[in-house]
């Protein structure tokens, strides 16, 4: 009877032990795949911080262009505004 309980016990500590391992193999795969996906996610993450960069390129781009609008227009009305006083003298000659 007695060896019968022993080898019980044995019998339940390997299924233990190797529910324990299993267990700890799981757990190592899923470490492996969590891992795995913050690393997609800061890829992700790079990606859109680099996606922002490029958009506030055109940003940037629009308003050097609109800043050299408001520049040639200042000069036409300049320009404009000395023809005008030109034309004026030369009417008045």
């Amino acid at each position: 009877q007695n060896q019968i309980s022993i080898q019980k016990r044995k019998w339940r500590t390997g299924r233990n032990q190797k529910a324990i391992e299993q267990s700890r193999r799981e757990n190592q795969e899923h470490g492996r795949q969590n891992q795995h996906l913050l690393e997609v996610q800061m890829q992700y993450q790079d990606a859109e911080e680099i996606n922002i960069e490029k958009n506030e390129i055109p940003l940037a781009t629009y308003k050097a262009i609109n800043d050299e609008v408001a520049e040639r227009q200042d000069k036409l009305e300049k320009q404009i505004e000395q023809m005008g006083r030109m034309l004026t003298e030369l009417l008045e000659n």
